[in-house]
């Protein structure tokens, strides 16, 4: 992105000195939303068919068709509040962190990114981001394994 000096000293306005750095955090929280909100079905039927007893599903097909025939299409997205709220956070703070990285893994020199700048900025990244996520996922898998009671909508659970 080409900025325009705003003043005749040739110094940068507030918008272009942010916004390389928020249009990042903006797309890392529409990512995550969007991640969470296409793939939470599949992951309820993957945590189900890995918790469940030996014999309760025949197949991934059997989990979808027995949730949703127990617990409506919402069963699918038990389990759904905390990636839905953090997942958007999670990403926008990761994108950022890794825009952010790269400039580092660069030494602040004016060139092209390289794949291996990428790479090792992703490294570092993942590494920092791993302990915010992993104790969502623990809430998250508890809630998607809460199964519904007595063939209502209910079992608890965001």
């Amino acid at each position: 992105m080409q900025s325009i000096p705003d003043s005749k000293d040739g110094q940068l306005s507030f918008a272009d000195r942010i916004w390389p750095r928020a249009r990042n955090f903006i797309a890392g929280m529409a990512s995550g939303v969007g991640l969470v909100l296409a793939g939470h079905p599949f992951d309820t039927v993957k945590v189900r068919m890995q918790t469940a007893d030996v014999g309760r599903f025949k197949g991934p097909m059997d989990v979808l068709r027995q949730t949703i025939a127990k617990e409506g299409a919402r069963g699918l997205y038990k389990g759904v509040t905390p990636p839905l709220v953090m997942t958007g956070f999670i990403n926008a703070i990761l994108f950022g962190m890794q825009g952010i990285a790269v400039q580092v893994v660069k030494n602040g020199q004016d060139r092209p990114t390289t794949v291996w700048d990428t790479m090792q900025a992703a490294v570092a990244t993942g590494f920092a981001i791993s302990f915010i996520v992993q104790p969502m996922e623990g809430v998250k898998a508890r809630l998607q394994v809460q199964y519904a009671r007595g063939g209502g909508g209910g079992g608890g659970g965001p």
